[in-house]
């Protein structure tokens, strides 16, 4: 992962008391200070992270966050030409994780959803689909985190001490799983049935949890928009399905989105090896 030193070290890394694992792309007084975030207008709080508006900057900071999401989104937009947020500062502080990045106007796509006409549905869902196929071209040899680490992914946090990753085969990868999710879940069972199949597919980069939520929803002008991802806190190297399978929605399966994706015209099963899925 010789681009990914390289482009860790486009950062100016520094400590300070009380600070670890700083970044920063611009001068200190241009930051937000963590006095300042915590007086900023918040925009989406869940009890693991916190997302305000301070100073022009979205800050997104919690003792639940991990500074790979800030280099998971750097690397995207170095690798391809999808729209991810601008990071411009990402550092830890008594705990608690700050990534300083460009505030995205607009909406969800999910709260844009329902005012969209098919027309824009199915534009959307084209253009998610051309950026999901340049990460395709972004493979790895190994089933993990960048930098070869461990996923951030809650799937391996379901039991105590269980590591997620770095993984050498897909059969170990998908064993850790089992391991972690017990006997008694409609998960595990699913997964076990479909365990022996689930071999010989590649590495690629995966952004995990493409849902409308995670996707905004910009309107240029009367038909115009644009779409940016965001929430890059779960991505790194996984099987070719695992994107096609994190992107169903909880909800009804006659459900637009959901029929976006059984038609394939969202995400390509066969591309994603998901015939099975």
């Amino acid at each position: 992962m010789e681009f990914l030193k390289s482009h860790i070290k486009s950062f100016q890394l520094r400590s300070g008391q009380g600070s670890s694992l700083i970044y920063t792309a611009l001068p200190d007084h241009l930051l937000p200070t963590p006095e300042e975030i915590a007086g900023g207008k918040t925009l989406k709080s869940n009890g693991v992270c916190t997302v305000v508006q301070v100073k022009g900057f979205a800050v997104k900071y919690g003792r639940g966050i991990n500074i790979s999401e800030a280099e998971n989104m750097r690397f995207v937009a170095a690798q391809t030409t999808i729209r991810v947020p601008e990071v411009f500062g990402a550092y830890t502080r008594d705990d608690i994780t700050y990534i300083v990045m460009e505030l995205i106007p607009g909406e969800t796509l999910e709260t844009a959803w329902p005012t969209m006409g098919d027309s824009e549905k199915l534009e959307a869902a084209r253009r998610l689909r051309a950026y999901l196929k340049q990460l395709r071209r972004v493979k790895s040899s190994f089933f993990g985190g960048l930098g070869c680490q461990p996923y951030e992914h809650g799937v391996f946090r379901l039991a105590a001490g269980q590591k997620g990753g770095p993984f050498h085969s897909e059969s170990s990868l998908v064993n850790a799983i089992l391991r972690a999710a017990g006997g008694d879940t409609p998960s595990f069972t699913r997964l076990q049935q479909l365990s022996g199949c689930l071999h010989g597919h590649e590495a690629i980069f995966t952004h995990g949890d493409i849902q409308r939520k995670n996707v905004m929803f910009e309107r240029v002008g009367k038909s115009a928009f644009k779409l940016t991802i965001i929430d890059w806190e779960v991505s790194g190297f996984f099987p070719s399905w695992w994107e096609y399978d994190s992107a169903m929605e909880p909800r009804p399966l006659d459900e637009d989105w959901n029929i976006l994706i059984f038609l394939n015209l969202l995400l390509d099963a066969q591309l994603y090896h998901c015939d099975l899925i």
